[in-house]
């Protein structure tokens, strides 16, 4: 080859081979070297095959010269010097003036951006494909082993998975233990039989090594791999690709998902990112299982309190206003589950006049902080004596509040009755004579309603109680604005005419 040609190929950038008409190689230039890894001696005399093991694109080797060839550059597979397989892009064209001794040049660029940017493409594509099986799957499943045993189904038909085996964390003795198992195969029995049987203490063994790194350990071929310690019954069954899977959750590891292939695998980066989206999912799904697990125990533990005759329980609004109220309560204080439906009961009625403030600022405390400290107060039985009971509430959200109520009678003794009997003759004096009375908390809310005046007024006893005066008396501004001076901290006395 004339040594002006080969300075020329050595003065280009871009990797370059010459080629005689027997496809061997006369030149190589350095930018052939950073692509493949290739030397010009090394290269010099040999085959193109060397290079590019699966040949041009519309040149038979058996041929003593090149068909033509497209002008568009062809995609082919490369062999870099380490062995390792490189895709490139190549145009051939006849040096200029080398027509007689068939000088062939060949320009090559790499494509490892383009490749990688298909392997990433495939990947999503992959990655979708399996999101949509794992969202039908915690759409539908009832349990952590159901769950587990249909997200292995779903690696295994998708991605060629032979075998998959969940093994869950018990808590106990810190074990990992098979929890469910599948493969559509029936002649795994002696692997399927030892995995069964089989538990590990992390870090032991492949499981137990990715519970503990919380990352996914991938093995091309595990009867290969001294950490796989079911090796050898492994290859009598001819089970070698490897992934292990840890499922991570909000606040622990759960455990680790281990899937088996007959043939060994290939791209660790696409099976470690599958695994890992897999694990993530059916972690989050598992948090889920947990919490609503713990959301029925506490509702069923809540609702063996109410039912237990152990105390007296009632709900009601930040009002006061009781909606609903257990068996315990109701017989405590004589009172019938009709009182609460036909809205009877509220914290005004249950309270003595004397403990009405405290109630108030109590229940104000708990519209603003959410706090009602327990203390020793006293609930009136539907005869109007009391009963000495510890109390307590909790808010439970969208206005709601929760109220205990511990009969004190058996533990300390009732107080002597006569501010009872004062109570009571105060509210049969109210009642029969020609007033109205009504009591209001800061936020204008009736709290007391009681005197004969009611019936002029057209109300009953106590039924405006736990309404806004602001609704009631809309249409009459002057009362409205009296109430408002008595709210504030006013003390006075006026005379307003009411309009109807």
């Amino acid at each position: 080859m004339d040594i002006d040609v080969r300075r020329v190929l050595d003065s280009l950038g871009d990797p370059l081979l010459a080629l005689d008409r027997s496809a061997r190689i006369l030149h190589a230039n350095a930018g052939l070297k950073e692509l493949l890894g290739w030397t010009r001696l090394e290269l010099l005399g040999r085959p193109l095959s060397t290079v590019l093991p699966g040949g041009l694109p519309g040149w038979p080797w058996e041929e003593a010269a090149p068909r033509p060839m497209s002008a568009q550059p062809q995609r082919v597979g490369a062999l870099r010097r380490d062995g390792q397989p490189r895709e490139v892009e190549v145009r051939l064209s006849p040096w200029p003036g080398g027509e007689g001794e068939g000088l062939l040049i060949i320009s090559l660029r790499s494509l490892d951006a383009q490749v990688e940017l298909e392997r990433q493409l495939r990947l999503s594509q992959r990655v979708q494909v399996l999101d949509a099986a794992l969202t039908q799957v915690f759409s539908s499943a009832s349990d952590e082993e159901e769950a587990a045993y249909a997200v292995l189904r779903a690696c295994g038909e998708l991605e060629g998975w032979t075998l998959g085996t969940y093994w869950r964390l018990e808590p106990g003795n810190r074990m990992l233990v098979p929890a469910t198992l599948w493969t559509p195969e029936d002649g795994l029995g002696d692997f399927v039989h030892v995995t069964l049987h089989r538990a590990f203490a992390p870090p032991e063994g492949l499981p137990g090594l990715a519970w503990s790194s919380r990352e996914p350990l991938w093995s091309q071929d595990v009867t290969r791999d001294a950490r796989f310690l079911r090796a050898d019954v492994a290859a009598r069954h001819g089970l070698h690709g490897g992934l292990f899977v840890p499922v991570p959750g909000s606040n622990r590891m759960h455990g680790v998902l281990e899937l088996l292939s007959r043939a060994p695998r290939e791209d660790r980066a696409a099976d470690e990112t599958l695994g890992s989206a897999v694990g993530y999912h059916f972690g989050r799904f598992l948090d889920r299982l947990e919490l609503m697990d713990l959301e029925h125990t506490r509702a069923q533990a809540l609702r063996s309190l109410w039912e237990s005759d152990l105390l007296g329980l009632f709900t009601s609004d930040v009002h006061g206003r009781v909606l609903d109220a257990n068996p315990t309560l109701l017989r405590m204080l004589g009172y019938s589950r009709q009182d609460v439906r036909e809205e009877r009961l509220t914290w005004s009625v249950l309270t003595p006049p004397r403990e009405r403030v405290a109630t108030e600022d109590a229940l104000r405390r708990l519209r603003t902080d959410g706090l009602f400290h327990s203390h020793e107060g006293t609930l009136l039985r539907r005869n109007d004596t009391g009963v000495p009971v510890l109390l307590g509430s909790t808010g439970l959200g969208e206005g709601r509040v929760m109220t205990f109520a511990l009969d004190l009678s058996d533990w300390k003794p009732l107080e002597p009755p006569i501010p009872q009997e004062m109570d009571a003759r105060l509210h049969a004096l109210i009642a029969h004579a020609p007033v109205v009375l009504f009591s209001l908390d800061r936020d204008g809310i009736v709290t007391l309603s009681e005197g004969q005046g009611l019936e002029t007024l057209g109300f009953k006893a106590r039924q405006v109680v736990g309404m806004s005066v602001f609704d009631l008396y809309r249409a009459e501004p002057g009362v409205l604005t009296q109430v408002r001076r008595a709210l504030s901290g006013e003390e006075f006395f006026s005379v307003e005419p009411l309009s109807n």
